[in-house]
């Protein structure tokens, strides 16, 4: 799962995506994306 994070990191990145856009698309809180991408928290 890590890995997976870690490549949505990378392309969140390059494309320029702030973490409350991936956060919309995904259907989260930014808080929580932010915990994810930050190993804090894993995905259910």
């Amino acid at each position: 799962m890590e890995n997976i994070l870690e490549h949505i990191k990378t392309i969140r990145k390059q494309k320029g995506y702030s973490h409350e856009y991936i956060a919309q698309e995904l259907d989260i809180s930014q808080a929580a994306y932010s915990k994810l991408e930050k190993k804090k928290a894993n995905l259910p």
